[in-house]
């Protein structure tokens, strides 16, 4: 019973920190729950939440992001979990059905909304999303994935080209399962999801390398010690974004206040990379 409860709280905290209700017509069979927190016109940030989170994620950083960008937050498919009443193996973690509906929301906001500028915010979990939505955006081996969530080559295109404009913001990201594994070994449940991530190639630290020939601007932060997702590949994780330049800038800072949030650090580091240009 310990180690199925210590599994709960690991996967809680990992994939969650925690309007406007956009009644949004869309193809999935949960609340997507899509809201938009007026801002900038031409620029937005989509946020996506972490596990035990939901769509309020946009809320909170609205309250201490130092961003003027027009928010918007989602639903993942198994968003607002709680302790003790969900099955991991029951979970869309590491599956394209994890991936799917931020693919969706993307192609919303910038073919139907027409936002020109798009900026990435991902906390823990979520930030192991965004690497993964830009790989399948990126690679073509993810092609069959937006064919499902009726993304052209065309739209593909305009999508990347306005998250080029912006900047991908990574909150104590998801390297990978393999580290989670390393650091909570015996978790029951736990080797179920990471099996998911290895079986769909959907380790966010791998697919960095899928990003090449993209112009993004990456603004990372590392908590230090990071007490649920550790800090064995920090140094790895940032290397492989390097690897990436010069076509992309990285720039990243290493605190200490541990995993939940918020972390004003990254919002320091947000700024300053602006200040040098590095965020257009």
């Amino acid at each position: 019973m310990y180690c199925i409860a210590r599994f709960f709280v690991v996967l809680v905290v990992l994939l969650g920190a925690c309007s406007k209700d956009a009644s949004l017509s869309h193809p999935f069979a949960y609340d997507l729950h899509m809201v938009e927190l007026p801002g900038n016109t031409s620029h937005a940030m989509v946020c996506f939440h972490g596990l035990g989170g939901s769509y309020q994620i946009a809320e909170h950083i609205q309250t201490y992001g130092r961003t003027d960008a027009t928010l918007v937050g989602f639903n993942f498919p198994d968003h607002s979990i709680r302790i003790g009443f969900f099955d991991p193996a029951q979970t869309c973690f590491g599956t394209k059905n994890e991936l799917l509906p931020a693919l969706y929301v993307l192609k919303h906001i910038v073919i139907e909304k027409k936002f020109q500028k798009v900026s990435l915010y991902g906390f823990s979990a979520g930030g192991g999303a965004v690497i993964n939505a830009l790989a399948i955006l990126a690679h073509d081996s993810f092609t069959s994935y937006l064919e499902e969530v009726g993304i052209s080559k065309k739209e593909r295109k305009k999508i990347l080209a306005a998250i080029e404009r912006g900047e991908v913001l990574l909150d104590t990201p998801l390297k990978s399962l393999d580290e989670v594994l390393a650091l909570h070994q015996g978790i029951e449940g736990l080797p179920i999801v990471a099996a998911r991530y290895k079986e769909n190639n959907l380790e966010p630290i791998d697919n960095i390398a899928k990003l090449q020939g993209l112009s993004l601007h990456f603004i990372v932060n590392f908590q230090f010690p990071d007490e649920i997702l550790s800090n064995r590949d920090d140094t790895l994780y940032i290397s492989k974004l390097k690897q990436l330049e010069p076509k992309c800038s990285v720039s990243y800072v290493i605190e200490g206040q541990g995993h939940g949030l918020p972390h004003p650090s990254l919002w320091q580091c947000y700024e300053k990379a602006c200040l040098l240009q590095t965020c257009k």
